[in-house]
């Protein structure tokens, strides 16, 4: 069910804009979608997710950097969200099958009323960036 919901599509579009190039965004996604780890996509496309915070533009942590490339490849994998938030039992079974992550981009909703609340791993998501973010972002700390 792509949907028209104004909201839905909003949250679809942030996280799109979350890896502003759509051309090194479609690859790497495709990468992914292939098995490739995100470390190993990350460390390819070190300059596709953004830097800086979207909310505020301060500098994002590497571990939020790699929560931003994951939504946006997940993102650009699903496309358009095809299933209905409200919809417990879909949700569920996407839960269950795929994962959080997953049920949160087919549905365009961070999904808050099911749980997630141990996602995202921080110390995970820290081990997947590419070394030169921590210096990145270190240096845009010093510089801000």
């Amino acid at each position: 069910m792509p949907t028209s919901n104004p909201t839905i599509e909003r949250v679809a579009r942030r996280r799109l804009a979350l890896w502003p190039d759509r051309e090194s965004r479609a690859a790497a996604a495709r990468l992914y979608s292939e098995g490739a780890s995100l470390a190993q996509v990350l460390r390819r496309y070190p300059d596709g997710p953004v830097a800086r915070r979207p909310e505020g533009g301060q500098p994002a942590r590497p571990e939020r950097r790699a929560i931003y490339a994951h939504w946006a490849l997940l993102q650009e994998i699903q496309g358009q969200p095809d299933t209905d938030p409200d919809d417990a039992a879909a949700v569920k079974r996407i839960i269950a099958a795929e994962g959080f992550e997953r049920a949160a981009v087919r549905t365009g909703s961070a999904l808050t009323r099911y749980g997630g609340a141990d996602w995202p791993n921080l110390g995970w998501y820290r081990r997947q960036a590419p070394p030169q973010w921590q210096r990145e972002y270190e240096r845009a700390v010093r510089g801000a």
